[in-house]
């Protein structure tokens, strides 16, 4: 079930409602745990606004804090069987934001598509994102193939495609497609810093103004971020699937198909390419929860040999167990690998 009114999205999972003053997530209720995500009287993906007479490597805060609400409309514009969305849409002087809820009727993730038209110098743009936990939860951001668990409060760091914070018992992901700047303040209020228009530079490229696109999501879970498949989720939004219409007809192909199949969901395929010097594939793999795994990697044709290669592509071990099409490797912790396969 999925369905949705002028200020509420509603699914088996989750309940969110837009408060139509602000054009924010007033109330975040989770189902399955039986609770609003949200602190009470704090509101979500409020939009915040503040000068900045910095350059693109230093942000320098200065003058009053501002919401980017001076208008708000809300329209629904998606109700069907599989999602809804409500379109909300704001103004602060020269500057509009379009920020777009959509739930889907299997997922508790609440995508924001967001669409801001900038026309601000010297400013800074972040989303605000409360939740009712401690404001000393932990708070675990993404790095390059890895995870790290930052201190509290935190300025802008560099992140990759989530944020989480958790408690033994549940916890808030913030996911994004392409903005890698996260705080964390001392109130337990994640941010995610959504563009700057700095201009103190002589690169006037550098500066963030004009029309900006891209996704954010809120994904509430039971447990911690490895319980909660924060990672895949993340890699899901980046990635999603691409459906084309088609004419129904007989076909030649299975229902199904994958050139690669990983037997294990925390380990994840970073990149695919061929080999620089022949028609070998290489693989680079990490492991995504700091815990020892043993994954079979199933091909969709035979294996003839599998190998351990640094990045050079130079293999740096005995050959990896091959049975058919699968191989068969045992991670580390937290280990990045590469294997070069030759396929027949």
């Amino acid at each position: 079930m999925v369905g949705a009114d002028r200020l509420t999205l509603d699914n088996d999972f989750v309940r969110v409602t837009i408060n139509p003053r602000t054009g924010w997530v007033s109330r975040f209720f989770d189902k399955r745990l039986n609770r609003n995500v949200l602190p009470d009287g704090k509101e979500a993906c409020a939009i915040e606004g503040q000068g900045d007479v910095g350059n693109p490597w230093h942000l320098c805060p200065e003058g009053p804090v501002r919401w980017m609400n001076q208008t708000v409309r809300t329209e629904v514009v998606e109700d069907g069987d599989v999602r809804a969305a409500i379109r909300v849409t704001t103004t602060w002087h020269r500057s509009t934001f379009v920020q777009e809820f959509r739930i889907t009727r299997n997922s508790p993730r609440v995508e924001v598509h967001t669409v801001i038209d900038c026309h601000e110098a010297n400013f800074t743009m972040k989303a605000l994102i409360p939740v009712a936990l401690p404001a000393d939860a932990p708070w675990t951001c993404e790095v390059p193939w890895g995870a790290i668990q930052r201190p509290i409060p935190d300025n802008d760091r560099a992140t990759q495609t989530w944020m989480d914070v958790s408690s033994d018992q549940w916890g808030l992901s913030v996911l994004n497609n392409g903005r890698y700047g996260h705080s964390r303040r001392e109130d337990g209020t994640m941010t995610l810093t959504l563009l700057r228009t700095t201009v103190a530079h002589k690169s006037q490229d550098q500066s963030d103004e004009g029309r900006h696109e891209f996704t954010y999501a809120l994904l509430p879970h039971k447990g911690n971020w490895k319980e909660a498949a924060t990672v895949r989720e993340a890699h899901a939004l980046n990635a999603p699937i691409i459906a084309t219409r088609e004419i129904p007809h007989e076909g030649s192909r299975a229902d199904t198909h994958s050139m690669i199949r990983l037997s294990a969901p925390n380990i994840v395929l970073g990149a695919l390419k061929k080999a620089e010097d022949n028609e070998d594939w290489v693989l680079h793999l990490y492991e995504t929860t700091g815990t020892a795994t043993e994954v079979s990697i199933e091909f969709d044709r035979p294996v003839l040999e599998a190998r351990d290669t640094d990045l050079m592509e130079w293999n740096t071990g005995s050959p990896l167990p091959v049975d058919g099409a699968t191989v068969r490797r045992s991670f580390r912790p937290w280990e990045i690998a590469g294997i070069r396969i030759r396929l027949a």
